[in-house]
């Protein structure tokens, strides 16, 4: 299958929700690039990380190419915001994301090709390309993740980047969280780069926290039950927050492993000139 023929859904907003687009689609694609550089030298990992590195690497092989459609729930100062959203994902850079208007055509198109990031807003008669690979997605919900860590997040699996030093730590209990072991990643100068947490019992990721190149707290995904399709296990729902309160939920309704996708459609051009 290809993206355009995905089914259409009817989408509910508020009034306020083309403003809200346009904002969070046209800071997205300004916003600065950042990378993780392979840290040099020897790595330094405990024993214990080691396990919990391997629980990551025996995941079920996530598919290279796919596609999906779901919900969306979109909470920041301004409101909450909800609707259908879909999407196509050749891994590891290249994304397409439909947002669908109150008819169910599409309203905002967001792609990038590994080389571009393109935004298509067609209410607005607006279209922006920016250059690089690693473009953030800064202004949806505050979120400095890149397209490579959503690519692989919707792939249903947890990304792991570049690290010095590993350890394990443990967390809990609280009100809201059961103990289990935290793997840490951190870079040559012992600054945390990423945190997973686990399930102690079912040995599963249920958290994702991501660190800026300061070691600050910059996201963190939290993970919900998985959705199995043709061997494949994608994540159901993703949490995402930042430290101010605004988040993104995502959830998956469907989901097409190893769709045809043809590598034109993340690729766009001006309709506007």
């Amino acid at each position: 299958m290809t993206l355009n023929r995905c089914p259409r859904f009817r989408v509910s907003w508020r009034s306020g929700w083309p403003l809200v687009v346009w904002a969070l689609v046209a800071g997205w694609i300004f916003c600065g690039c950042a990378g993780r550089i392979p840290a040099p030298g020897e790595r330094r990992i405990s024993p214990a990380a080691e396990k919990w590195l391997g629980t990551l690497a025996g995941q079920s092989a996530a598919p290279v190419r796919f596609k999906g459609y779901g919900r969306y729930r979109l909470k920041t100062a301004d409101g909450t915001f909800s609707g259908r959203m879909a999407w196509a994902v050749i891994r590891p850079d290249r994304f397409r994301a439909e947002i669908l208007d109150l008819t169910g055509r599409p309203f905002t198109t967001v792609a990038s090709d590994g080389r571009w990031l393109y935004a298509d807003l067609k209410a607005e008669k607006k279209f922006y390309k920016k250059s690089g690979t690693r473009a953030l997605f800064k202004h949806v919900a505050g979120l400095p993740a890149t397209v490579e860590e959503m690519a692989t997040l919707l792939s249903g699996r947890v990304p792991v980047h570049a690290w010095q030093a590993a350890d394990v730590g443990s967390r809990g209990p609280s009100a809201d969280e059961t103990p289990g072991p935290v793997l840490v990643l951190k870079d040559k100068w012992n600054r945390r780069l990423e945190e997973i947490w686990f399930d102690a019992a079912t040995r599963a990721p249920v958290r994702m926290i991501m660190y800026t190149a300061a070691g600050l707290f910059a996201y963190q995904v939290d993970f919900g039950d998985r959705l199995q399709r043709e061997g494949h296990a994608f994540f159901r729902k993703l949490s995402f927050h930042n430290g101010d309160g605004t988040g993104l939920i995502i959830r998956t309704d469907r989901v097409w492993p190893d769709a045809e996708l043809s590598p034109a459609i993340f690729t766009l051009r001006n309709p506007y000139p």
